[in-house]
């Protein structure tokens, strides 16, 4: 028995390698996806590249977004719970890292690392641990 079929997965950073991976993986492991990330044409991309595995006819929903606006993290929060409900399995695969010296760097260049890095996870545990709990059974996975 696959543990994984029919589960809600919610990847954040989607279209990055990893998160597009770790999706291909999941569909054909006949999980119900939620997708985020910044490009709403990548993000239907991916969906496209999805559906030509997905054998299974597992649900693929997207939402693009700017996780490092409040504002942007509810949209998506409201979007997933209309289509998805609840989330059984979260992805926290999307991160930011600046190269440059700190030296040169900047309070806002600080900012956006830790909302994307630090923040919009924590929001998103927050929020999508909840139905882990109260179904009993759950994943997250925080990528670093």
């Amino acid at each position: 028995m696959n543990v994984l079929n029919n589960k809600n997965c919610l990847i954040t950073g989607a279209t990055g390698g990893l998160g597009q991976e770790i999706a291909k993986t999941l569909i054909q492991n006949n999980c119900n996806l939620f997708l985020t990330a910044q490009n709403k044409k990548r993000l239907q991309k991916l969906k496209d590249d999805l559906d030509c595995i997905n054998v299974n006819k597992s649900r693929i929903i997207y939402c693009e977004g700017d996780i490092t606006k409040q504002n942007q993290i509810k949209k998506i929060i409201t979007k997933v719970r209309r289509d998805f409900h609840h989330i059984d399995i979260l992805i926290n695969c999307a991160g930011i890292f600046h190269s440059k010296p700190i030296s040169q760097s900047t309070i806002e260049d600080f900012d956006k690392i830790f909302g994307v890095n630090i923040r919009a996870p924590f929001l998103f545990c927050k929020e999508f641990s909840k139905d882990m709990i109260q179904k009993k059974w759950g994943r997250i996975v925080n990528m670093g």
